[in-house]
C-alpha cells in the first residue's frame, strides 16, 4: 500500500492512520471506509489463550504428578507467554518510535509477571485437586 499523498510505500501490515514519511492523514476524504486501527475484538481470544496456556498446562502436569515438567513449563512458558502476549497487543497499538519500544518492554514485563502469577495458581490448584506433589 502506498501513501495517497507522497506516494511512498508503507511498511507491510501498517495500521496507523497517518503516513510515517509525510505525516498526513492516510484516510482519503472521498473514500467510504477507513483503515482499521486500535484494538479489535479479534485479538482477545488469541491473547488470553496464549497468556493462560502455561497455567492450564501446569494444572494438568501437577494433576498427573509431573511436578518437574510443571516447574520448567511454569517458568519458561510463562515468560514466553508474556512476551508473545505483549507482541499481540503491540501489533495493534498505534505507537511508534522509542515510545513503542519502551511501552513494549513494560507491557511484556507486566504480562510475564501476570502469567507467572496465574501459572502458580494453576500449579497450586493441580496439587490441591489431586493431592500429587513433586
Amino acid at each position: 500500500m502506498n501513501c495517497i499523498h507522497c506516494k511512498r510505500e508503507l511498511p507491510a501490515d501498517y495500521r496507523v492512520s497517518y503516513c510515517p514519511f509525510c505525516g498526513r492523514d492516510l484516510v482519503d476524504e472521498n473514500a467510504s471506509e477507513s483503515l482499521p486501527t486500535g484494538l479489535g475484538s479479534g485479538i482477545w481470544p488469541k491473547f488470553f489463550i496464549v497468556l493462560f496456556a502455561p497455567a492450564v498446562f501446569c494444572f494438568a502436569a501437577m494433576a498427573l504428578g509431573l511436578g518437574d515438567l510443571a516447574a520448567i513449563v511454569g517458568i519458561f512458558g510463562s515468560v514466553a507467554a508474556g512476551i508473545v502476549s505483549a507482541r499481540i497487543l503491540m501489533a495493534k497499538l498505534e505507537v511508534t518510535g522509542f515510545q513503542r519500544a519502551v511501552m513494549h518492554f513494560f507491557i511484556a514485563i507486566v504480562l510475564c509477571g501476570l502469567s507467572i502469577f496465574v501459572t502458580a495458581i494453576g500449579c497450586g490448584l493441580g496439587v490441591t485437586a489431586t493431592g500429587n506433589h513433586f
